[in-house]
């Protein structure tokens, strides 16, 4: 499996690309409202495109759907696809998805009609598990955000490959998705010690409270964070966008 890392930043950062990243080239997690610039910078295959992760509602984190969708409209030539591509999204997607391609593209526009016939929603629920394709599925799991959010763990041939934290301050609960043993987590890493208020998991919560379950067999790549920056422990790395991760499968 290969995972791209097409952004890095979050919501507030020093002129990154929003946070997002592909694996497979088919499986996008995240659509910031920069995605079509990551995704042609890096040079995605777009039709290669089958299934739109988004971990909650928050405008860093699907702000670009609308372009998105409205590119392969037009590179459809507004006419069905021969497959349908899958968005899972918090619980209310396909309204949120529909409503922000009403307001981005206008009332009117025939994008909105041909989102019903090429487009498949499916709702996330913490402890869900959501068929990808073949044999590879998602386990779901709730983040501690102040609005809905969730990560989730990717198999393959009921085998662990990695796992995504999304935006999210510690808990306790994320030490049993990493006694999991995913081969790599990519998490949200936002956090600052000079931060006002904590709403996000920092370097130093991941190194006290993460890191000493893992049993040094887990990389945790950090990203969603402020400006490009490096780690302070071996088992950390920061991502940054063209960033190639390669696992076995």
């Amino acid at each position: 499996m290969q995972i791209r890392i097409l952004g890095n930043g979050g919501a507030v950062n020093d002129g990154l690309p929003y946070n997002s990243f592909i694996a497979d080239n088919y499986f996008l997690v995240e659509t910031p409202p920069d995605i079509m610039n990551s995704l042609f910078r890096e040079k995605t295959d777009l039709s290669a495109i089958r299934v739109i992760y988004i971990s909650h509602f928050h405008g860093d984190h699907y702000f670009g759907l609308p372009f998105l969708i409205l590119r392969l409209f037009f590179n459809s030539a507004g006419q069905s696809m021969n497959f349908k591509i899958r968005i899972l999204g918090p619980p209310g997607i396909k309204n949120r998805s529909k409503e922000i391609c009403r307001l981005a593209l206008s009332e009117n526009h025939p994008v909105n009609s041909w989102i019903d016939d090429n487009f498949i929603f499916d709702e996330l629920e913490a402890d869900g598990r959501i068929h990808i394709e073949n044999d590879s599925y998602l386990k779901v799991f709730s983040m501690n955000h102040f609005t809905e959010t969730y990560g989730f763990s990717f198999f393959k041939n009921y085998r662990i490959i990695f796992s995504y934290f999304a935006d999210t301050i510690w808990s306790d609960e994320l030490i049993s998705q990493i006694k999991l043993f995913p081969q790599i987590i990519i998490t949200d890493l936002n956090g600052e010690p000079s931060d006002p208020q904590k709403i996000h998991l920092s370097e130093e919560d991941l190194i006290e409270k993460g890191i000493p379950h893992s049993k040094g067999k887990i990389m945790f790549y950090g990203t969603h964070i402020k400006k490009q920056k490096g780690p302070s422990h071996k088992q950390i790395e920061y991502v940054y966008p063209g960033l190639v991760i390669s696992l076995p499968e």
